[in-house]
């Protein structure tokens, strides 16, 4: 009999055990949950809302999905592009699965184009390989909406403007996304004209162009920076142009940049940011080791700078190792540390002015401009090795050539690559602004 008894209570126990795992406790984890998923593996914002999700394995299944205006399109695998897909509804592009999948542009075309109705969300995707003689190698947006969530553009070079991105009257937000390698005349990253642009938490490496090697903003364009990393970019000389900002430039436009990191950039003006007839706001900026002839960190003309509590250690240049200010710039400081660069902290001529409250930034010299040209003129061969990637000529730097973007000729004499609509030389007070949207 007792027995019998034991027998009975395992028996009930067990059952107990089965019902617990076919129905576990309210707010109980499921068995899929803990294993190393993301929110990219199913991403269950869309599945919660019943959306129907076309996933796609080829390039002509992805056009005939986006030319069937599906509003939510998963890629299977990696996709070459064949040519360039046009966006003129709502659409919401991510991977199938956690690991990002790609669409690769071959060296060949663009990637995207967003016409002026489209609203597309690209999420853990990576763009690469984009290549185009126009502006925006991979993605172009002429007046619609694009967002970027936890993506990635690489290798990608454009002959114009966006080496990456191009936005012209229409809008960008990127979050948690990464622009390595990429190229163009204009904002080796990304170019904007007439538009807005948000970054938040992303990565800019080794982006290249003659005017923002990483970012170009242009045009009465605004740009919102915010915890984002810009580091190696490069503002590269072509013909008689002049490279400025090696990690941003502004021209006629209002910039805000907060908790960044902006470092190793170079450029002849401006290591890191350049800005002309601008306004710009920076908050908590770490500007360390930039490089430039002008401006080791950042060189301003016709611009209100308005900063906090940044710190700009360790930049270098012929002629204002942290800033160089001229044409009415305004330096605003409070809270600010700019120390420690070569040769000199600040450099201002005599129609720049700043303020500094509270602030560590020593007495700014306040030369003319043909003694700050003797006193770079002393320095040059001191400083010389800080600046071997930059020309060594002060007053007319020589300019160093573009390298080659794919699909382009060189001269074999000069090794100058031919550019498609090679641009006019700008100069900084003037730089050309588009009377009409560039097209693409």
């Amino acid at each position: 009999m007792p027995v019998l008894l034991w027998l009975w209570i395992w028996q009930q126990c067990a059952l107990a055990s089965l019902s617990e795992v076919s129905h576990p406790p309210q707010g109980a984890p499921r068995r899929d949950e803990g294993l190393g998923a993301r929110p990219s593996d199913f991403n269950p914002g869309r599945h919660a809302r019943g959306e129907n999700i076309h996933t796609v394995a080829t390039f002509d299944e992805l056009s005939a999905s986006v030319e069937g205006k599906e509003e939510v399109i998963a890629l299977a695998r990696d996709i070459p592009v064949a040519s360039a897909i046009s966006v003129s509804a709502t659409m919401n592009l991510s991977s199938a699965r956690a690991d990002a999948f790609a669409l690769d542009g071959q060296m060949m075309d663009q990637v995207l184009v967003v016409l002026d109705s489209g609203d597309v969300v690209l999420e853990n995707i990576v763009i690469r390989n984009a290549n185009a003689a126009t502006n925006g190698s991979a993605i172009a947006v002429l007046g619609g909406s694009l967002q970027l969530i936890r993506c990635a553009i690489l290798g990608s070079s454009s002959e114009a403007s966006g080496g990456a991105v191009f936005v012209s009257n229409g809008s960008i937000r990127v979050t948690e996304s990464n622009f390595y390698d990429n190229r163009a005349m204009e904002g080796g990253a990304v170019a904007l004209y007439e538009s807005t642009m948000t970054i938040t938490n992303s990565k800019f490496r080794r982006n290249s162009a003659v005017l923002g090697g990483a970012v170009f903003v242009g045009a009465q364009s605004r740009l919102d920076v915010s915890g984002c990393i810009f580091a190696n970019n490069l503002g590269t000389s072509f013909a008689s142009r002049t490279s400025r900002g090696g990690a941003v430039y502004l021209s006629e436009s209002v910039g805000s940049i907060r908790d960044t990191e902006l470092s190793s950039n170079s450029a002849n003006e401006g290591g890191a940011i350049a800005s002309c007839v601008s306004s710009l706001s920076t908050t908590e900026l770490t500007m360390v080791q930039n490089t430039a002839n002008f401006g080791g960190a950042m060189a301003l003309e016709q611009t209100h700078l308005s900063d906090e509590r940044s710190h700009i250690r360790w930049n270098s240049a012929e002629v204002g190792g942290g800033l160089c200010l001229t044409s009415e710039a305004v330096f605003d400081a409070s809270n600010s540390s700019v120390k420690d660069n070569v040769p000199d902290d600040v450099a201002e001529s005599k129609t720049a002015w700043s303020r500094r409250e509270d602030a560590t930034v020593p007495q700014l010299r306040d030369d003319p401009p043909d003694a700050i040209a003797s006193i770079a003129a002393d320095r040059r061969s001191r400083e010389l090795n800080e600046l071997e990637t930059l020309s060594p000529t002060y007053s007319t730097p020589e300019p160093t050539a573009l390298p080659p973007l794919p699909g382009s000729s060189a001269d074999p004499a000069t090794g100058v690559a031919s550019m498609k609509n090679k641009p006019q030389t700008p100069s900084l007070t003037s730089t050309p602004v588009p009377t009409a949207s560039p097209t693409v």
